[in-house]
């Protein structure tokens, strides 16, 4: 699964492959009856298009079996002040 999440604008890209555990490190149990952040940021029109367009490219590269995957790690993404940070996970 490649997973992806916005919230204004911020985003975040992460592949995860089967037997990964990195969706229980991103969103604990306890956080299930929080709401997310985006619900004060909104979401402008061009951070999903973004976030989807890395995601797209992700699953490409599963598929075609190429490049260094997302996988424990997560590309997080600032478009306020352009920066992309990859984040080792485990």
């Amino acid at each position: 699964m490649v997973h992806g999440a916005i919230a204004g604008w911020y985003g975040q890209v992460s592949t995860i492959l089967p037997g990964d555990d990195t969706l229980k490190l991103l969103y604990p149990d306890n956080a299930k009856n929080s709401k997310g952040i985006e619900k004060q940021l909104g979401n402008p029109s061009f951070t999903p298009a973004l976030v989807a367009s890395i995601e797209s490219g992700e699953v490409l590269k599963v598929i075609i079996g190429r490049g260094n995957l997302l996988t424990n790690r997560i590309l997080r993404i600032d478009l306020l002040e352009q920066e992309y940070d990859i984040i080792q996970i485990k």
